[in-house]
């Protein structure tokens, strides 16, 4: 999915504030929450997200939402991964 798709489809959800962010191969963000609603879509590569013991696995075109204080834990594939997230 190209940057530009993504972006237009978070904006008509209603978010204004768009971040991309590309995390290299291997890559482990541990046990962690965030203070807002995460809303992802995914752009290039892939990732692995474990949310109350189940397992979202992520590729190019796919969208995730983690609400905020959830606890969650990210792996993210052999090719990195890049993502357009929402942010407040």
């Amino acid at each position: 999915m190209q940057k530009k798709q993504a972006e237009i489809i978070l904006k008509n959800k209603g978010y204004k504030n768009l971040v991309e962010l590309s995390l290299p191969k291997g890559h482990i963000n541990e046990l962690h929450s965030h203070h807002w609603d995460a809303d992802i879509i995914i752009t290039s590569g892939s990732i692995r997200v474990i949310v109350d013991k189940k397992e979202y696995k992520l590729k190019e075109g796919d969208s995730f939402q983690v609400k905020a204080g959830k606890d969650h834990i990210e792996y993210v594939g052999d090719e990195g991964v890049t993502i357009i997230s929402a942010r407040p």
